[in-house]
């Protein structure tokens, strides 16, 4: 069975995902990193942009860090180039790369139900304590997912 919305039902769900997201951009620098894995990859992205060693991610100067593909380290360390070195900076590719994950379940969920499900989808997804909590952390898994699925699914 199809889902099928009001207009009224279309604006108060895109304006509950937009009220999400402006909620979560908002508080990524109003706290601290909150644990180890946030400090050390922010940590690593902020010695890639001091050194300019953007080929070798490194946990300590001169000592690599090959645990996890650069690219959230590479995106982390950029974004620190443009806003600074601070929370937000660390935070921002997380929220970055789930909103384009977010922009993949609304594309899957429309060709497989049509756009009013793929509405709901993404107003189910946005809501998930999870990911409204990964798009606030410092962590390696958000440019994974990005990056996984859109290769797999471009």
């Amino acid at each position: 069975m199809a889902i099928v919305l009001t207009v009224r039902e279309r604006r108060s769900l895109a304006l509950f995902i937009i009220a999400v997201a402006a909620v979560r951009l908002a508080t990524l620098g109003a706290y601290p990193l909150l644990d180890t894995t946030e400090a050390r990859y922010a940590e690593i992205a902020r010695k890639m942009l001091e050194t300019g060693a953007w080929l070798m991610p490194q946990f300590d100067y001169g000592v690599p860090f090959w645990g996890k593909p650069p690219l959230s380290t590479w995106l982390c360390a950029a974004s620190m180039a443009v806003f600074g070195v601070n929370e937000f900076a660390a935070r921002l590719p997380s929220l970055l790369m789930l909103m384009g994950c977010g922009a993949l379940v609304y594309a899957v969920a429309a060709l497989r139900g049509g756009r009013d499900q793929a509405l709901w989808t993404l107003a189910l997804f946005v809501a998930t304590g999870l990911v409204f909590i990964a798009a606030g952390g410092v962590m390696t898994e958000m440019a994974g997912t990005f990056a996984g699925r859109a290769a797999s699914d471009g």
